[in-house]
């Protein structure tokens, strides 16, 4: 599932159990280990991908994809992220409308937030457990990319994971406007 959802001063772009069409950009991974996390009871492996630009005085602009692979039996979350030293490769988005280069690929200057960030949200929110999450596709704007927007990203994937492990998947556009409006940012929706 794909679908683009303009707010007015923020529009979002999401996949669900799959992922967007980029040439894989790895240079480098980085690796993190969570303990004693709650065990898998889950059998289902999840693709989660969000893409966001926020119209502000520059444009903010991110995009992640992360997959989830349980371990049924396991206390241990390992982390990977896919990241790049350089941007290559340009990506065409559907939801660009400015000028900005898009580069597919999460540049290595990125990862320590992100990383910090995700797992924060997983600790706050109680949400994922053992088995594998990798970051596994990103793109980033040569002007608009922060630190902050990608930990926004990843908290509103993981915000999304949450929902959709509960059946909600049907119900997930009702839902986006509070997951999009309860992350660190506070976006609000143009009336």
């Amino acid at each position: 599932m794909n679908k683009i959802l303009d707010f007015g001063n923020f529009i979002v772009q999401y996949w669900i159990e799959e992922l967007p069409q980029l040439l894989p950009i790895t240079t480098f991974i980085s690796s993190e280990t969570i303990n004693n996390i709650e065990k898998a009871n889950l059998v289902r492996e999840y693709k989660i991908c969000v893409e966001l630009y926020l119209h502000k005085n520059a444009g903010n602009y991110g995009l992640l994809g992360f997959e989830f692979k349980p371990q049924i039996n396991s206390n241990k979350l390992e982390i990977e992220i896919n990241y790049t030293n350089k941007n290559t490769k340009i990506y065409h988005s559907a939801i660009n409308h400015y000028d900005k280069t898009i580069y597919q690929g999460l540049l290595e200057e990125y990862v320590v937030y992100l990383k910090n960030k995700i797992i924060e949200v997983i600790y706050e929110q109680n949400i994922l457990y053992g088995g594998f999450l990798n970051v596994s596709c990103a793109a980033n704007s040569e002007v608009g990319s922060s630190p902050k927007i990608f930990n926004i990203i990843s908290e509103i994937i993981i915000k999304i994971f949450k929902t959709i492990q509960n059946d909600k998947l049907s119900e997930l556009d009702n839902y986006m406007e509070n997951i999009l409006t309860s992350c660190d940012f506070k976006i609000k929706k143009n009336k």
